[in-house]
């Protein structure tokens, strides 16, 4: 599989972004308002994007606070799948 890895400075204490990225309020500010998201290892995350016509489900995997983040792709989108999205703060 495939390794991608995406560095961003973010002028912002670590627990501000790592809210911004584990709360239903912070994805709503950056990613997309239809998120519906908490911060609860094995709970599945949802992103809607063009009026639901995609929709990411994500697992949250691991939640170390306020430095790590990892979730994996459950579903919609089959070339998705097994997808795992790690956040380093």
């Amino acid at each position: 599989m495939a390794e991608l890895l995406h560095r961003i400075e973010i002028d912002g204490t670590a627990q501000k972004v790592y809210e911004a990225i584990t709360t239903q309020e912070g994805l709503g500010g950056w990613w997309t308002a239809d998120a519906i998201a908490e911060p609860l290892v094995g709970s599945i995350a949802q992103f809607g994007f063009s009026r639901r016509a995609v929709v990411f489900r994500m697992r949250i995997d691991e939640l170390i606070p306020p430095r790590r983040i990892v979730w994996k792709c459950v579903g919609d989108l089959e070339e998705w799948i097994d997808t795992v999205l790690t956040w380093s703060i």
